[in-house]
């Protein structure tokens, strides 16, 4: 296959590195620098993940041409207050679709709207908020974290610095490892004592 193949790259840096390593014996005679495989690094469209609310703070703080030449080395200089007010509001943005999300999902899976009024007070907009958005496949182990559910639920609902989780994915079809995975921590976020600590999104 590399033989044939027009180019040849890893997924990241080191494993350009790793991999012009490995194949280096097809290239006799060549530095390990100059084996023809690159890396392509996963980047992101800056427009459409910046969320605008961020994007605003920038211009007015820095004016728009500090935005169009990327300085957001310049965010430093904007107090915390201001950094912590408007993180607070992506918070309460997230949040509310959170709770939008879980009561469709609830509801999908056969549950009234009379059943589902714990939904609106899931996740809290001033607890310390991790988010995992991943395929699940059983090498990423998502379902590591419930190899102590005592100790999670523990971290979940600590009296003064709790924690909330917000977790989304989804297995390939054909992959029931994966897919039993995802109906482990479903079973976990089911529970009424964390549920509102504890989110999945499916898809």
């Amino acid at each position: 296959g590399l033989r044939l193949a027009q180019r040849a790259n890893g997924v990241a840096k080191l494993h350009g590195v790793v991999s012009r390593e490995m194949f280096s014996g097809l290239w006799p005679g060549f530095d390990h620098s100059e084996i023809p495989i690159t890396s392509v690094t996963n980047g992101v469209h800056v427009p459409t993940w910046v969320d605008p609310r961020i994007s605003a703070l920038a211009r007015q703080q820095f004016g728009t041409e500090a935005e169009a030449l990327g300085r957001w080395d310049l965010a430093y200089n904007v107090s915390d207050e201001d950094v912590w007010a408007l993180r607070r509001q992506l918070r309460v943005s997230l949040v509310e679709d959170v709770r939008r999300r879980l009561r469709a999902a609830w509801k999908k899976r056969g549950a009234a709207d009379a059943e589902l009024g714990w939904t609106d007070t899931v996740l809290d907009p001033d607890v310390l908020t991790i988010g995992f958005a991943r395929r699940v496949p059983t090498y990423k182990r998502l379902t590591l974290m419930l190899r102590d559910p005592a100790r999670l639920k523990a971290l979940l609902l600590h009296p003064k610095h709790p924690i909330q989780l917000v977790i989304a994915g989804k297995s390939h079809p054909a992959d029931d490892a994966g897919k039993k995975m995802i109906q482990d921590l479903v079973k976990f976020t089911d529970d009424p004592a964390v549920r509102h600590r504890i989110v999945f999104l499916p898809n």
